[in-house]
């Protein structure tokens, strides 16, 4: 793989990751709680917002999670409201990042010859494009699983009791959950590649986010090219 690949890919893995997180801490000042804000979370520079075991895993799977923002919910005007929209900010932000990528993408695609060209500039975009759609969608679909730290354990936090069974389970086992899900996938990228074609559970990660991605981006193409004229 060439340097157009790895500068795209580096690009657009910053943009989601960094605007991800900066949405968290500015939907929990918007609702009254400064503490991200404070704490220099409302911040462009990656170092503040990469987590070790979320880097690995954008590294090794190419998808991952940031460092949790800190919050308050005790400053949140109301509390379940602030902690449900400061849960669903950055997944937010990568659906519409990946939307807009989708939007531009249609018509350089069809209108234009760029992606055509054989030269530095063709390639870097045409990765640059596709990794915007499908890294922003896959960072959305793998935080919104209801596992602890991720924001999809947030939502569930946020319309149930502090100490219910599940959120009390998964804020001491969903980190080694992560973890053995992460084995397994790497295993199954890595070790096993061969079987994956015929066994695409071996990675279950990989297999749920490139399902589920493929219903969520395929119609909304197909808006863009109807918006576009391409149909």
């Amino acid at each position: 793989m060439n340097l157009s690949y790895h500068l795209a890919r580096i690009i657009v893995l910053l943009i989601a990751l960094i605007l991800h997180e900066i949405a968290h801490a500015v939907v929990a000042l918007w609702n009254g709680d400064p503490t991200a804000k404070n704490m220099g979370r409302i911040s462009l520079n990656p170092i503040k917002h990469f987590d070790f075991l979320g880097l690995f895993m954008i590294l090794a799977l190419r998808f991952g999670y940031g460092k949790p923002v800190p919050i308050n919910a005790y400053n949140f005007k109301r509390r379940r409201l602030g902690y449900f929209t400061v849960s669903i900010a950055g997944v937010t932000v990568n659906f519409l990042l990946s939307v807009i990528f989708m939007g531009i993408y249609v018509p350089l695609m069809y209108y234009t010859r760029i992606f055509y060209s054989v030269n530095f500039l063709s390639e870097f975009l045409f990765y640059l494009f596709n990794f915007g759609i499908y890294i922003n969608i896959f960072l959305m679909i793998f935080n919104l699983l209801p596992i602890y730290p991720l924001d999809g354990f947030r939502v569930i936090e946020s319309f149930t009791k502090y100490n219910n069974p599940y959120t009390v389970f998964m804020r001491k086992y969903g980190q080694y959950i992560i973890i053995g899900l992460i084995l397994i996938s790497v295993m199954g990228e890595y070790i096993y590649p061969d079987l994956i074609n015929v066994y695409p559970f071996l990675n279950p990660l990989g297999f749920i986010l490139e399902t589920i991605s493929t219903w969520i981006v395929t119609p909304i193409l197909w808006l863009w090219k109807l918006i576009w004229g391409v149909i």
